[in-house]
Parts: C-alpha cells; sequence; structure tokens
C-alpha cells in the first residue's frame, strides 16, 4: 500500500531535489519490500485479511502465486477422504474383484479431487466477496464468517496471528530522510 501512495505522490512533485529525493525514498522502499510478498506467512496473513485480500499485493505475480499457496492450504485442512472398509472374502468376491477395486480407486480419485475442488471454490468466493472497511475488525469478519468459509476459517485463525509492525522501516526511512536533506539543503517538515 506504501509503494502505490508513493508511486500516486511521486508524479506530482516538481521541484528537482525534492524529486530526485522522493525517487530515492521509492527506489529504498522497492529493494526493501521486494522479497515480502513472497513470504507465505504475510502474503497468507495478507489475503486472509478481508480490508486488503489482493489489494495488498504490487506484483499480479505474487498475488497470484499467493492465492494458490491458500489454496493448498486450503486444502490441507479438509478432512481427507474416509478409507474404505477392506473387501469382504468370499466367492463373489473373487468373481467381480477388477470391477469393484477400478471402480473403489475411481471414487478415492474423485474423492481427493473433490477437496482440491471445494478448497478453489471456497477460496475464489471469499476472494470475490467485497473488502471490509479498513477500520473493521478482521477477526470479528471471520467469526460472523465461520460457517460460509469453514475451512478458511481455520487457515485464517493460523495466519492472522502474524505480527506486523512497521516501526524499525519508519526509523530508518526517518533518518534516511534527515540525512538527505542535509545533504540537499532542504529544511525538514
Amino acid at each position: 500500500m506504501l509503494k502505490h501512495l508513493a508511486s500516486r505522490q511521486c508524479a506530482s512533485i516538481t521541484h528537482p531535489i525534492a524529486s530526485n529525493l522522493v525517487n530515492n525514498i521509492h527506489t529504498n522502499l522497492q529493494e526493501k519490500f521486494a522479497g515480502l510478498e513472497k513470504v507465505t506467512s504475510l502474503t497468507l496473513a495478507t489475503l486472509l485479511d478481508p480490508r486488503f485480500k489482493e489489494v495488498g499485493f504490487c506484483s499480479m505475480t505474487n498475488c497470484q502465486a499467493a492465492v494458490e499457496r491458500l489454496t493448498r492450504e486450503c486444502a490441507s485442512v479438509i478432512p481427507a477422504p474416509a478409507q474404505p472398509l477392506p473387501p469382504a472374502e468370499g466367492p463373489s468376491h473373487i468373481q467381480s474383484n477388477s470391477l469393484w477395486d477400478h471402480l473403489d480407486s475411481h471414487v478415492d480419485a474423485q474423492r481427493v479431487s473433490n477437496c482440491t475442488a471445494s478448497a478453489i471454490a471456497e477460496v475464489q468466493r471469499y476472494l470475490k466477496d467485497k473488502l471490509l472497511p479498513r477500520m473493521e475488525d478482521p477477526l470479528k469478519y471471520w467469526l460472523l464468517h465461520k460457517a460460509a468459509y469453514p475451512y478458511l476459517y481455520r487457515v485464517a485463525l493460523q495466519y492472522l496471528s502474524t505480527p506486523a509492525s512497521s516501526v524499525p522501516l519508519i526509523l530508518r526511512l526517518k533518518k534516511q530522510l534527515a540525512l538527505l536533506c542535509v545533504k540537499t539543503g532542504i529544511n525538514q517538515m
């Protein structure tokens, strides 16, 4: 989000020194944040935050990769299909063994496929829902939508506990800004 804001505000700066300062800050931000969109815990937390979802990404490629990871994570919490009971021994089993084995293997393959399909459907439904207003509590959202997205709810409980803090970055940026202001002779705000 910070990258989007910085890009928008860069366009309105006309003073050459200020423009150079903003471009340097923008470049530093890109370098510092380049790898964050690939960190699994952070990308899943972003997608599972109903205030941001896909909007929280700068790169559509990273966003698509994160959606795929979320889908796999969702599929992993869907209960595995029940194992079929071993076939009963007897004369009728011997005669139809290959037909029933074939049918059983086909049904088992469909069950595994259904877990993935269910995960894809649940993730896509969630992503198509409207964004939550920024000041709303994402945890309350998940409590209210627990029944609509039961598997994503379980994943959200795990990943929305990821702590986020920009304090160290803000301090570094302030120091960089102060240094650049001293070098260029611009008064600090």
